[in-house]
């Protein structure tokens, strides 16, 4: 007759300010509590052996494993242990995803606190703006003027313009469209993307169509920062009817 197997008593917490070897668990603990944030690293293993690697983590977090091993860490302090964890903050050992909760720290209040939702910066609510260009009928120019104020630091990522209608490449009578930026105290304008109508070198405005303002430079814009836009003519530049709609895609860190 074989006895009933007695439960596996609950170890830890198991305190460590720094390892020089990793720490393996045999059966696998638990959780890791961060005692005290530090550099905030650490890399561990779960119970089927995959390595995970944590960055920045801050006092009072808790993973939850299984762990089968500390392998390195730079935090100040860590506990490690069975049961109940010593904090009540919880975390998410697979990553977030549209279709999966994971750990998040919200840059502002939810609207609704019972089903928070964090936008990703990929994500088009948040992530583009698009404004409306009356450039000039008879020759298609726009003198440079504020269309976006940031309202956040971000990084503008690229501009795109569509026009309402076909913009005729020539290498005489061109324009010069750039997306440019200033500081918001009375600096100058830096140019962030610009392209030309030119044949040569230039690009082709098809109506409707979205067409590229090549590539960003000067991309870093403080909540304070004037976007700002412009249609310069070379000659006699370019008819352009109903003006056009100018869209700018950023990132907020």
């Amino acid at each position: 007759m074989s006895l009933p197997q007695q439960p596996t008593k609950n170890r830890g917490p198991i305190p460590y300010t720094s390892i020089s070897s990793a720490v393996t668990f045999s059966p696998p603990i638990a959780w890791i509590h961060i005692d005290s944030a530090g550099s905030g690293g650490l890399v561990v293993k779960d119970e089927a052996g995959t390595s995970r690697t944590y960055a920045s983590l801050p006092a009072g977090r808790v993973l939850n494993g299984p762990f089968a091993e500390i392998t390195s860490m730079t935090c100040a302090g860590i506990s490690a242990g069975d049961g109940l964890p010593p904090s009540s903050t919880l975390a998410s050992v697979a990553p977030g995803g549209a279709g999966a909760l994971g750990s998040v720290k919200l840059s502002a209040a939810p609207a609704d606190g019972a089903n928070p939702i964090a936008v990703g910066n990929n994500d088009a609510r948040v992530s583009q703006v698009e404004v409306g260009v009356a450039l000039n009928a008879t020759d298609g120019s726009f003198a440079e003027a504020p269309v976006w104020i940031p309202g956040v630091a971000c990084t503008i990522t690229g501009a795109s313009l569509s026009s309402s209608s076909a913009i005729t490449q020539n290498d005489t009578n061109y324009l010069t469209i750039t997306l440019g930026i200033r500081d918001g105290a009375g600096g100058s304008a830096s140019t962030v993307a610009s392209k030309t109508t030119q044949s040569t070198g230039g690009v082709s405005f098809t109506a409707f169509q979205a067409v590229s303002l090549g590539s960003v430079s000067n991309a870093s814009a403080t909540a304070t920062s004037q976007i700002t836009f412009k249609s310069v003519k070379t000659a006699s530049g370019q008819a352009v009817t109903n003006g056009a709609l100018l869209r700018i895609t950023y990132s907020v860190p």
